[in-house]
């Protein structure tokens, strides 16, 4: 596999086996098109703010993008015309998600920004947060998340109102060691050799 770059060091073309895919900027930089092993092309417009406004697939397929003042996504048009808007409350947090299918997801949130409820028409999640703002519990009906970190901040323990309860064990660097699921331990390992020195 070989890849070549541009000036700026954007990644212009990966070759493997023979087979090459090149990518195209602007002169900001900005990631235009995409053209694949075949020639075939996926094309991107921006907006004066460097948003994007429509891509067209390899395929010939347009989709379009709108945005509102602050720049956030309010409505997504699939090449079938039809469309998923994004409602957003005063913060640009997104707060609704209608799709064409008359289906939607709603997302509610605390003062700071942190998510405390998604729901859509099938299921609701609710969460719960340390003053940290991790994750400590997770409801969804009647059943029943619970997780508790370390004093590094990671994740040590995770118990479910379905039965299970796993404990998570970390080497000196915070890396995965084993778990313990209360019966035994199984235990992960991993390593990544250390590059060759150069010449």
């Amino acid at each position: 596999m070989r890849f070549g770059y541009t000036g700026f060091h954007h990644l212009a073309l990966r070759e493997e086996a023979g087979e090459t895919v090149r990518l195209r900027y602007d002169t900001e930089g900005q990631r235009m098109a995409i053209e694949n092993e075949a020639g075939e092309i996926h094309t991107l417009t921006r907006d004066a703010c460097g948003r994007v406004s429509a891509e067209i697939g390899f395929d010939g397929s347009c989709q379009r993008y709108v945005y509102d003042a602050g720049g956030g996504l309010v409505k997504y048009m699939q090449a079938s015309g039809r469309a998923v808007t994004f409602e957003r409350d005063a913060l640009g947090r997104v707060t609704c998600v209608r799709y064409p299918d008359g289906t939607k997801e709603r997302f509610a949130y605390r003062a700071d920004g942190a998510l405390v409820e998604a729901e859509n028409d099938a299921a609701c999640v609710k969460f719960e947060r340390d003053a940290l703002g991790r994750v400590v519990r997770e409801v969804q009906g009647p059943h029943v998340v619970e997780r508790r970190y370390d004093a590094r901040g990671l994740v040590a323990e995770v118990s479910s109102s379905l039965g299970f309860d796993g404990a998570f064990l970390r080497d000196a660097m915070g890396e995965l060691d084993a778990i313990s699921l209360g019966t035994g331990i199984d235990r992960w390992s991993s390593s990544v050799p250390s590059a060759p020195p150069r010449r």
